[in-house]
């Protein structure tokens, strides 16, 4: 529903950008990792709800947020499309935020799953 760019946090009104994308989802729905790779971290989010990192080698880090539940735990390995949580329950707004960092570094997730991130 909407690009990397500024967003005005929910809770504290404060605006920071943020490098991801929203995505709608399916309210309760599963989020599924696009690649296979190690979970870095499964927990809180600071901007709400729960967050899982997968770390998938060479740099390359995918980050799922805003969930309402996690199915993983850090350390645990996944393959590609498995699921690492659940979407918001709210059918008000199931919004998922998901981020692609290569090398600690934030790029573009519509460019790089497009296939256009050089």
């Amino acid at each position: 529903i909407s690009g990397p760019g500024w967003r005005r946090h929910p809770v504290s009104g404060h605006w920071h950008y943020d490098p991801g994308v929203r995505l709608m989802a399916a309210p309760g729905g599963p989020v599924r990792a696009v690649l296979p790779g190690t979970v870095a971290e499964a927990g809180r989010d600071p901007d709400g709800g729960l967050l899982v990192a997968i770390e998938h080698g060479g740099g390359l880090t995918t980050v799922y947020g805003n969930l309402e539940h996690v199915m993983v735990a850090a350390g645990q390995r996944v393959s590609a499309h498995a699921p690492v949580g659940m979407a918001p329950l709210s059918p008000d707004e199931p919004v998922v935020r998901f981020a692609i960092y290569q090398d600690g570094e934030a790029i573009d997730p519509l460019a790089a799953l497009n296939g256009t991130h050089p």
